[in-house]
């Protein structure tokens, strides 16, 4: 049966919905629980201190990929671009939001701080790819393209 975005029950018809699955199992409507009960949940919800981090067979050094980018655990639940961080302690300060970090061989994975290079702001990385790319067609397509040597221009085409 299907019912239209936004529907909701009458009052009437929650009500008996509610009444209807008191004492019923696997609710816990009118039940009361002893502390030592409560107290057992509290522990088991806390996660087993054996387990943590580098002791837990599923961690991977706090390491995760996230869209285009490599993370890093920084806190419980908090995760940061690796390449920022690696940024950051190179040059012993925080980064602004607005600086921004960029992969010289246009490999994410690839965080070595030789391949990393430090933009002021996210326009001024923008319009730099956007000057690579157009010599990138110049060199392909243009006139740089006709002062090539004839190996070169053979690898070129091999790659389009």
């Amino acid at each position: 049966m299907s019912r239209e975005k936004g529907f909701k029950h009458p009052k009437k018809t929650i009500e008996k919905m509610r009444n209807s699955a008191i004492g019923k199992p696997g609710t816990n409507t009118g039940k009361k629980f002893t502390k030592v009960w409560k107290e057992n949940i509290s522990q088991s919800l806390k996660g087993h201190k054996g387990l943590e981090k580098s002791k837990n067979p599923n961690w991977k050094g706090g390491f995760k990929v996230g869209g285009n980018r490599i993370l890093k655990r920084v806190a419980r639940g908090t995760y940061h671009s690796y390449a920022r961080i690696l940024i950051e302690k190179k040059l012993d300060r925080k980064l602004t939001q607005k600086e921004c970090v960029h992969h010289k061989d246009g490999d994410w994975k690839n965080n070595s701080i030789k391949n990393l290079e430090l933009f002021s702001s996210h326009s001024e990385h923008i319009k730099f790819e956007q000057a690579l790319n157009k010599f990138a067609k110049q060199l392909l397509y243009g006139k740089l393209a006709l002062h090539l040597k004839p190996e070169l221009k053979k690898l070129l085409t091999k790659v389009k």
